[in-house]
């Protein structure tokens, strides 16, 4: 290896690492983006479009200009992780209460961190003083834009990725590195295959969506994890018990409906449904019990907001409607 640049080889092992690790998706691309998502972004945040997360400000170069989180980056590896548990599946069409898919297992920020380490120090035991920075949403940097870039999927109305065979439950991670993309590795757009779809639009019940845009104060993710109060009253009326998180959009995605995407499983099992978020689905749990609930995605909000959207969820009469 010379002037650290990969060669064609190198990026399928790699590749092939990652898949024994348990990635189902992997792409690469420059750590930019394109004029009409960076003007997008740019807009975003200067208009202040992202309520009252006020951290999305934080750092906004980095997120303009991605590159800046590392010095001399010069490419990006992109993966994708499937995260969808069967057994939920047959559970969330009959709870009162609902919680996002993404949730009911372990913290994917500390899950996926461990395996993106282990590529990282594979990486560098076959290339040449590579530098590189992981990060699984856990960094100022757009990592749904960068993999629409990497031809990991298109960016759907709903805004997740999507990819054709299997949808759109998967996180994304991401390695940034010094090392150049060789010139032919050619890794393909997935063309937008939404089309004239409108279902996630149609379906959603507080009128968040507009194709390919998201309103984020009427977002029902936004008001039961990032808006730190409780819930309002006609938030709550049409939540249908979304009280941490919210699926609906991909719920109705046809692509999330097809056969390989429908019945794909997860192979990591800190990703299955925990017993204690079974237990949490029929019941309100003690603040005791909150606060012995590790490594889970629902402690980013606190036990006195949770307890107040679940009370209010389950004694409004149209909540599931």
């Amino acid at each position: 290896m010379q002037n650290n640049k990969f060669d064609e080889q190198i990026l399928l092992k790699v590749k092939d690492f990652a898949k024994n690790l348990g990635f189902d998706l992997f792409g690469i691309t420059l750590p930019q983006l394109k004029k009409e998502d960076y003007e997008y972004l740019k807009e975003f945040i200067n208009k202040k479009k992202y309520a009252n997360m006020h951290w999305f400000e934080n750092y906004k170069e980095i997120r303009l200009h991605p590159s800046k989180i590392l010095e001399n980056c010069k490419s990006v590896i992109i993966l994708g992780y499937f995260y969808k548990d069967q057994q939920y599946e047959d559970i969330i069409k009959k709870s009162k209460i609902k919680i996002s898919r993404y949730a009911i297992g372990k913290d994917y920020h500390k899950i996926l961190k461990k395996k993106l380490k282990k590529i990282e120090e594979y990486l560098k035991q076959i290339c040449k003083n590579i530098q590189t920075r992981i990060t699984v949403d856990s960094a100022p940097v757009p990592e749904k834009l960068l993999a629409k870039n990497a031809g990991i999927g298109w960016q759907g109305k709903n805004t997740n990725i999507i990819h054709p065979e299997f949808g759109s439950y998967f996180f994304i991670s991401c390695i940034f590195t010094d090392y150049e993309i060789p010139s032919n590795w050619k890794q393909e757009n997935i063309t937008d295959h939404c089309k004239g779809c409108m279902l996630c639009i149609k379906h959603c019940p507080t009128g968040a969506l507009e194709p390919y845009r998201l309103n984020v104060e009427k977002c029902i993710s936004y008001w039961t994890i990032e808006s730190k109060m409780p819930v309002p009253e006609e938030i709550i009326r049409i939540s249908k018990g979304w009280v941490f998180g919210c699926d609906i959009c991909q719920e109705v995605c046809p692509y999330n409906r097809r056969k390989i995407a429908l019945y794909k499983q997860t192979n990591e099992p800190d990703f299955y449904l925990r017993l204690e978020i079974k237990k949490i689905l029929n019941q309100l749990p003690e603040e005791k019990d909150w606060d012995n609930l590790k490594n889970s995605p629902l402690k980013r909000v606190s036990y006195y907001i949770f307890k107040e959207n679940y009370k209010n969820t389950l004694n409004c009469e149209y909540s599931h409607v």
